[in-house]
């Protein structure tokens, strides 16, 4: 059975993470988060940290989640299964800034 070694640019990953850490804390993503491989997957997965550091992506103003969707639908090539994206999506719509999703 061979090894394969999971990749360092995968969204979640330390090197992803450090890489965009000022852009996601710039975006509304609390540091604790950003600082942390753990927090950032949970938030990324769940769409929000109520658990561990009390962040929500509803915590947002409309003009930072809007820029971090943005964001993110630029960086993850594939959005299904992170819930964070559908949860800025449904704040956006429930805002008044209904826009179609990127492809």
């Amino acid at each position: 059975m061979s090894y394969r070694r999971p990749s360092t640019l995968a969204p979640g990953s330390s090197g992803w993470r450090l890489r965009h850490r000022t852009q996601l804390i710039s975006l509304g993503i609390p540091a604790a988060i950003a600082d942390s491989d753990r927090a950032l997957t949970y938030v990324l997965l769940h769409g929000d940290d109520e658990l561990g550091t009390g962040w929500r992506s509803d915590d947002l103003t409309l003009e930072e989640a809007a820029r971090l969707l943005d964001f993110l639908e630029r960086e993850l090539v594939d959005p299904v299964g992170y819930d964070l994206i559908v949860n800025l999506r449904r704040r956006l719509q429930r805002g008044g800034l209904d826009r179609p999703p990127r492809r």
